[in-house]
């Protein structure tokens, strides 16, 4: 190794012990990279020999079931019963089988490594469906109420109406 010639040369036995550590911290984290490296290789070699073919029908049998959860959900976000258009749903269907037949594998693969941020999603989705359907539940609760209390009052209103008017008609006894 050539060093500049008014540049100390530094050898390992020269080293203090606080750079020896950072030296063997840098050593082990180079091959854990390594490692890593190594290991994504491997995986990739492993996934491209186990991929599971999916053919048409099962592609398309798996997206159908997609839009069944979809109708229910949509349903019970809205609390109506709900379906999806057939024609739009067979158009979607078409569009989504080959791009599910050829990502199928690897989407899988990577369902399974975001899996846990996938469902935290679809809770948080069913969470606020949820409440926005409580909310509607509620709101139309009280406009009930609302709509009660006003054919009271205004049940009321004719009675006392009644009342002052046949109190008019009645004649005095004296």
């Amino acid at each position: 190794m050539e060093t500049p010639q008014n540049e100390p040369m530094f050898t390992p036995a020269e080293l203090d012990e606080r750079d020896q550590t950072v030296q063997s911290v840098i050593d082990e984290m180079k091959q854990e990279e390594q490692k890593a490296h190594d290991g994504e290789e491997s995986e990739t070699t492993q996934s491209e020999d186990d991929t599971v073919a999916f053919d048409d029908e099962a592609s398309r049998q798996m997206l159908s079931y997609g839009l069944g959860i979809i109708e229910m959900s949509v349903g019970a976000v809205f609390d109506l019963p709900f379906e999806i258009d057939e024609r739009a749903g067979n158009k979607w269907l078409d569009a989504a089988t080959p791009m599910f037949k050829k990502y199928g594998p690897s989407g899988l693969a990577w369902f399974e490594k975001y899996q846990a941020e996938v469902m935290f999603s679809l809770a948080s989705l069913s969470l606020v469906g949820g409440c926005a359907t409580q909310v509607r539940r509620l709101k139309k609760e009280q406009a009930e109420l609302v709509a009660q209390e006003a054919k009271k009052e205004h049940s009321e209103e004719n009675t006392d109406e009644a009342t002052v008017t046949s109190e008019q008609e009645q004649p005095s006894g004296t």
